[in-house]
């Protein structure tokens, strides 16, 4: 007797009682393009800039968030994005637009302070994000100082926030699923975010925003998903087939078999909903020559 186990058509459909899980994120790198000193590093402040200042220079923020803690195969269904500023200029506009766009290329955040002036950062050393370079002395130049907009970072908007005073700012849910969704399934790819003003020819449009080094104050990225499950240990004996997956608490999961891949699918059983995350076991007695199985969230 001979069964197969269909291993790729594992992803969880989402039915309207899906249970949807919930995970805030912490930055794991953030720092700062200087023009003013563009051979310069800040990424060991516990701020880093964003817009002109009042000479016209501009400064780009960088962040990056680890998604590593969300089971790949998941749905992401929401994604805001936390930034809280800790400094605002002295004259120049009361409100200003944030962009966030998808970064394109890998960049070091570094770990060099302010100390070469306010908001100039220090002198990078190898592998420190520059505003010429992604990679200080390793031979890794942005395409154009400060990056070049579709080959460094992406010239879409993927998120809009307009920002004022010294406070918290939630940047609204709008591509920030696609992006997060991109990331969580090609981790490779996953290099963060740009923060730049939308009109960088105001001076004095310059923000500062706590990064990761300000527990108080760090980039936070809140992600609402679906998780995914898939199966495991698949074994055949005494005409039986077994395997276990992972049911994630509070959802309910429909065990489901066919003879043919394009025929309906058929409930062996189903999974109530569990109080913790708990590792199911399923066997069934095999009467085909073949059999395939998927787990569904329901």
């Amino acid at each position: 007797m001979i069964a197969r186990l269909l291993t790729t058509f594992l992803a969880v459909v989402c039915g309207a009682s899906a249970a949807v899980l919930d995970n805030s994120l912490p930055s794991v790198a953030d720092t700062c393009l200087i023009e003013i000193a563009p051979d310069n590093n800040m990424g060991g402040q516990s701020y880093f800039n964003a817009g002109s200042n009042m000479q016209g220079y501009r400064n780009r923020g960088l962040v990056r968030f680890d998604l590593s803690q969300i089971p790949r195969g998941s749905v992401i269904t929401s994604a805001v994005v936390t930034l809280t500023i800790v400094g605002v200029p002295t004259d120049g506009p009361t409100a200003t637009v944030f962009n966030l766009h998808r970064m394109l290329q890998p960049w070091g955040e570094g770990s060099e302070l302010a100390l070469s002036g306010a908001g100039r950062g220090f002198t990078a050393t190898t592998n420190e994000a520059t505003w010429n370079d992604r990679f200080a002395f390793a031979n890794a130049p942005w395409v154009n100082p400060g990056g070049e907009p579709d080959v460094d970072f992406s010239s879409d908007i993927t998120t809009s926030e307009t920002v004022s005073d010294q406070t918290a700012y939630q940047f609204p849910v709008r591509n920030t699923v696609a992006d997060v969704q991109y990331w969580l399934d090609n981790p490779d790819q996953n290099f963060g975010w740009m923060v730049k003003t939308d009109d960088e020819s105001v001076i004095s449009s310059a923000r500062r925003f706590g990064s990761r080094e300000d527990p108080s104050n760090l980039p936070l990225l809140d992600v609402s998903f679906i998780p995914a499950t898939h199966i495991d240990s698949p074994s055949i004996a005494n005409n039986q087939m077994t395997f276990s997956f992972v049911a994630f608490a509070q959802q309910n999961y429909a065990v489901e078999y066919s003879d043919a891949l394009a025929t309906n699918w058929t409930v062996l059983t189903n999974i109530p909903p569990q109080p913790a995350q708990t590792n199911i076991v399923v066997t069934d007695a095999l009467s085909a020559t073949q059999r395939f199985y998927r787990v569904t969230a329901q």
